[in-house]
């Protein structure tokens, strides 16, 4: 949290493994909240069915943290991996 008790909170996903650019995503960050609702698509290009069978699916819910005590910092909030085969649009 911040100084003022809010937090600015995001979502990363990540296809694993993998550590290149194209299997990152990131949420737009939620100014001031506690209790964030992201109401986003976010789309991997290029991704084959195969590619859904291979990989897993990591969400990262952190928060940028401003004010004195953490300047610049970020807090990690929550982690969920999910194998991609198994995941569907809800």
């Amino acid at each position: 949290m911040d100084f003022n008790g809010l937090a600015d909170p995001y979502v990363k996903l990540h296809l694993l493994p993998g550590a290149c650019k194209a299997n990152k995503l990131k949420t737009k960050t939620i100014r001031n909240s506690l209790n964030p609702v992201w109401n986003e698509r976010l789309t991997y290009v290029g991704i084959t069915e195969e590619d859904m069978h291979r990989k897993t699916l990591s969400l990262l819910q952190s928060a940028s943290l401003r004010g004195k005590l953490r300047e610049g910092g970020c807090t990690k909030l929550g982690h969920l991996m999910k194998k991609t085969a198994t995941a569907v649009e809800a």
